[in-house]
């Protein structure tokens, strides 16, 4: 008795074996090609060799991992909004602020900084919605049009190659 159940206990151990060594194999032919967009209204990113992590607020963590031509993202993946906008090698604004939030009908916007600004609301779909111009540090966007939810304000600044994104709640 004891000799047939080591002898399936080999024959199970040589098929789970034979299984992960195939699926090894068809997994070092994969490509995966995921690319990452966090709608937050804050946050950063910390880069230590090939890994980077993106954090917001709101979300414990978006964590992306590059190891040859396989790159992996954890998190809210959404739309890359860089991408679209070409703004993917820009860097991040600051003195930014935009209120209220949630914001009724007019939303404010100050800048610290001297420039050619272009705004870009969209949804969470990534479809633009309203997109305004303007070299005033101060800026008000009138979103009466627009129905209640989340949407997403980029601000651009191409001269500077400056970019910053930030969440907004219509009420």
């Amino acid at each position: 008795m004891l000799s047939v159940l080591l002898s399936i206990k080999n024959k199970l151990m040589r098929y789970l074996i034979t299984i992960i060594l195939i699926l090894t194999g068809i997994s070092g032919f994969a490509q995966t090609d995921i690319r990452k967009s966090s709608i937050s209204s804050g946050g950063g990113s910390v880069k230590v060799g090939s890994m980077q992590v993106v954090y917001a607020v709101g979300e414990v963590a978006v964590q992306e991992n590059t190891q040859s031509n396989i790159h992996i993202s954890e998190g809210f993946i959404g739309k890359d909004i860089g991408v679209a906008l070409g703004v993917e090698d820009f860097g991040i604004m600051t003195g930014v602020k935009v209120y209220p939030i949630p914001v009724s009908d007019l939303l404010n916007i100050s800048l610290s900084e001297n420039g050619n600004y272009e705004y870009f609301i969209t949804n969470i779909s990534g479809e633009k919605l309203v997109e305004k111009t303007g070299n005033e540090l101060s800026k008000k966007i009138d979103l009466t049009g627009l129905p209640s939810g989340v949407y997403l304000l980029t601000i651009v600044e191409r001269g500077h190659k400056k970019v910053v994104s930030v969440k907004i709640v219509k009420k």
